[in-house]
Parts: C-alpha cells; sequence; structure tokens
C-alpha cells in the first residue's frame, strides 16, 4: 500500500521519465553520506529532488543537503506535486 509520499513519487517519477530524465533513486539505510530521494540528470543538468507528502516539509537534515547542492552549484529543491516540480524546473531553466 503506498503513503501519500508514495504517490507522489510515483507521479513525479512518471513526469520525469516523460523527460527521458536519468532518474537515480537511492535506497538509504543509514550507512554513508545522506542525499535527497531523487538524483537526476535532465536535459545534461543535474538536479536532485527531495519528494513530500503535501503539507510536509524537508527535515533540517534534507534542507541542509539542498543548500550543499546548491552551493556546489548543482540544483536542488523539494516538491510535493508533479506541478511544484514543473515550476522548480522552470524557475532553475532545466529544459
Amino acid at each position: 500500500m503506498k503513503t501519500p509520499e508514495g504517490y507522489v513519487k510515483a507521479d513525479v517519477d512518471k513526469y520525469l521519465k516523460s523527460l527521458g530524465a536519468y532518474v537515480f533513486a537511492p535506497v538509504q539505510q543509514g550507512f554513508g553520506q545522506q542525499t535527497l530521494d531523487r538524483l537526476c540528470c535532465i536535459f545534461g543538468k543535474f538536479v536532485a529532488i527531495e519528494i513530500k507528502a503535501p503539507g510536509n516539509k524537508p527535515t533540517p537534515r534534507q534542507y541542509a543537503i539542498i543548500e550543499q547542492i546548491q552551493r556546489k552549484d548543482g540544483i536542488a529543491f523539494w516538491v510535493s506535486s508533479v506541478e511544484d516540480l514543473k515550476k522548480s524546473l522552470e524557475f532553475y531553466h532545466v529544459r
């Protein structure tokens, strides 16, 4: 049974696939460095995405990872819907 976040992840994955993106969904088990839910290459750009159920926000650690990636000139953000994803990709000129 999918969780509310699981439904958003499935929708996001479907949209990313429609773009022809490379998508890696790491399984985090507490070993090594933490990362975000999806690591992607979209139109030649590195994009890291944290996915949350509507109404939820990233943890302080997830915000820190987003900021760390952004400081290295990567694109990183969090979404709660495909519409959020589309807006973020537009904002970062990923097309």
